[in-house]
């Protein structure tokens, strides 16, 4: 009997082994059809404040270095309002790094620099004919000069809502107003590049249930969605629920691809991206590279620096621009 039971443990060790060295296998030598971003917001790094060009040409080059494809840029409103983008998008092409554009509503009867009331109440979607119409200006005018460069891959356009104001905000995703105003963003930006709708990770794990369910999705001019990929129980990276939340837009939009995945070991009210140190956080990250890596799709990670708005320790870089050893899980990966 004892026989029996060590020759079913020696199996079943040999078992685990082969799948983990086929699991490597597919990183190591099958083709790689994910592309990889980082999100930078040099704009929220720096406090609002004015860019520093010497500064951000160095985070890009950091991106580089570590083997992305992209970058994602999530503070545009900056570059644009202090006459920069066409400068960070010649910049960008010249590291050979694609770029796409993260876009949230905004109260654009403020300019540069903006104060914290232009993002924090966005009832103005819904209520405000003016805040709609300049924030439309807005987009229209990003985009005629993105467009000009062969490098920028599209817009990813978050889905305007806010779990802050949860009552208001559920009163209004499901009406045909909500759909006709988000249709009229989508029509603002050039089609002539792609464009993917993302939407918050409101309601942690059961968003789906909680929110997107009712959020309105036959909009025309839209090339796919791009899904929030963050865990909700802290060292594990809850890949089921990247499927899950996959086979649920798929559904709806023709592509899949993700927005967002990160890792932060500092905690707060909030529960996605948890990680209980530096270590487990390079470990998830591995992981999450190999599970997408023969994915056709784009995926991003936020984002290259630590994020002060919510004193979050996202980074895969500290303040001096040195590495923490997250950066070196994706260097070790997509460098390969």
């Amino acid at each position: 009997m004892n026989v029996k039971l060590v020759g079913l443990a020696l199996v079943l060790i040999c078992l685990i082994t082969m799948a983990l060295v086929y699991h490597n296998y597919l990183v190591s030598n099958k083709p790689r059809k994910a592309r990889y971003y980082c999100a930078v917001y040099p704009y929220a790094w720096n406090n609002g404040t004015s860019l520093n060009k010497t500064e951000f040409e160095q985070h890009i080059a950091i991106v580089k270095d570590l083997g992305f494809d992209g970058i994602v840029e999530h503070t545009v409103f900056g570059f644009y309002d202090e006459g920069l983008l066409d400068w960070m998008l010649e910049l960008t092409g010249n590291y050979s790094l694609d770029v796409m554009f993260a876009l949230y509503y905004f109260n654009r009867s403020y300019s540069f620099p903006f104060p914290d009331n232009a993002w924090f109440n966005r009832t103005g979607f819904m209520t405000s004919d003016k805040d709609l119409n300049l924030y439309v200006e807005w987009l229209k005018n990003i985009s005629s000069i993105a467009v000009k460069y062969s490098h920028f891959k599209g817009y990813i356009l978050f889905y305007v809502f806010q779990h802050e104001m949860h009552d208001f905000w559920m009163e209004q995703i499901n009406t045909t107003k909500y759909e006709k105003r988000m249709q009229i963003l989508i029509s603002a930006l050039n089609d002539s590049k792609p464009l993917y709708l993302t939407a918050e990770p409101w309601g942690a794990e059961n968003s789906t249930k909680d929110v997107y369910q009712y959020l309105p999705k036959n909009f025309t001019g839209v090339d796919g969605f791009a899904l929030q990929g963050y865990n909700f129980i802290i060292d594990d990276i809850q890949f089921y629920l990247v499927e899950e939340q996959k086979n649920y837009w798929s559904k709806y939009f023709n592509e899949t691809h993700i927005a967002e995945f990160g890792y932060r070991t500092k905690q707060n009210e909030y529960t996605h991206g948890r990680a209980s140190s530096e270590e487990a956080k390079a470990r998830m990250i591995r992981e999450f590279i190999k599970r997408t890596w023969s994915w056709d799709s784009f995926v991003c990670y936020f984002g290259l620096t630590d994020f002060p708005p919510d004193g979050l320790d996202w980074g895969l870089i500290y303040d001096n621009g040195t590495y923490k050893l997250s950066a070196y899980a994706f260097k070790e990966l997509l460098k390969k």
